[in-house]
């Protein structure tokens, strides 16, 4: 039974090309697409026309040598050569009639190899605790979403995964700004969330380059104030934040619940948009940096039992012979 005509004729033309031009032509493209004139062929084959340059010969005196070489009397009622060497190519009815009777199953023809099933994750979404989504997040989300389908439909073991943005020092951030502001967190949205997280980063930016240029122009002791205050704000709400991901770390009852909570506003909004888009992803498909917390103390101590880290200032820190300055793996705080 014929399944797939168009993948019959890709077959028997590319054997024809290895046979009329030799073995190192094995596995060449031929070219089939489908006609856009239905009334001189059901596909066509274009493959003459790149190949009559390669090899030296005329088009249609290539297209001719093909013809007789092509073995696909199963699948092709007629060819013909058109043109300066086009090949018309009308399908056989009851190949036509064979491809669609092979559709009427409850699989819709779709076959299965279990032979070369896999386990597939795939990472779509990825959204970021306390931020909103934006349209890269859409982009993201239905391409995978469809690949996921498409793997699920062929049989493959698909996992989809929402990999969050739950965990480090921006999170911290958010809620030290909500703590400061004495902000009820049963109260809040995502968009109160959007605009904790801007403003955190916003407290946090300091201006050292800036502070450094201004003393050297020596451009007044009052500018210079202002970016020293800005200055020592910034390294106070960068150092609060820390300790406050330091108490998330070591599971401070109070923190670990109001960043339960944000990480609950986020989810719920998420979760309307992709309802609205259809998309098949539910809360056991979400999966968050801060998944691995609760593993990074082994990494640690695996680096230090081979000397692959060393201390620097309390923090510990990886050298590369190809970095100039080495990766931090551990703050001289404790955090990761």
């Amino acid at each position: 039974m014929i399944t797939d005509p168009a993948a019959r004729l890709q077959t028997a033309f590319s054997d024809a090309i290895a046979r009329t031009l030799g073995e190192e032509f094995t596995g060449t493209d031929p070219s089939i697409r489908a006609s856009n004139k239905p009334e001189l062929g059901d596909f066509q084959c274009n493959a003459a026309m790149g190949l009559a340059k390669r090899v030296g010969q005329q088009p249609r005196a290539l297209a001719e040598s093909l013809l007789a070489n092509v073995h696909a009397d199963d699948v092709i009622e007629t060819l013909e050569i058109a043109g300066p060497g086009f090949i018309n190519i009308k399908l056989r009815v009851d190949a036509i009639t064979s491809a669609v009777e092979a559709m009427d199953t409850p699989t819709l023809g779709v076959i299965t190899d279990d032979d070369h099933i896999q386990t597939i994750v795939i990472d779509l979404c990825g959204v970021n605790v306390a931020k909103q989504m934006h349209v890269g997040h859409l982009r993201s989300t239905i391409i995978g979403d469809a690949l996921a389908r498409v793997l699920t439909r062929l049989g493959h073991d698909v996992h989809r995964e929402n990999h969050l943005g739950d965990w480090g020092l921006p999170i911290a951030m958010v809620l030290n700004t909500l703590r400061q502001d004495g902000v009820d967190l049963n109260q809040i949205t995502l968009t109160n969330l959007d605009t904790a997280y801007r403003r955190g980063q916003a407290a946090a930016r300091g201006d050292e380059k800036g502070l450094k240029a201004a003393v050297d122009r020596h451009v007044g002791p009052h500018r210079i104030a202002e970016l020293e205050t800005q200055q020592e704000s910034a390294h106070d709400a960068r150092s609060r934040a820390g300790e406050l991901l330091v108490s998330l770390q070591d599971g401070n009852a109070e923190v670990v619940k109001d960043w339960h909570r944000i990480i609950d506003i986020t989810l719920e909004a998420v979760a309307e948009a992709l309802n609205l888009l259809n998309i098949d992803m539910g809360p056991e498909n979400n999966r968050g940096e801060s998944f691995y917390r609760d593993k990074l103390s082994a990494v640690l101590e695996t680096f230090q039992s081979h000397n692959a880290c060393r201390e620097d200032g309390g923090a510990l820190v990886v050298d590369f012979p190809t970095r100039e300055r080495p990766m931090l793996i551990r703050k001289s705080d404790g955090g990761f």
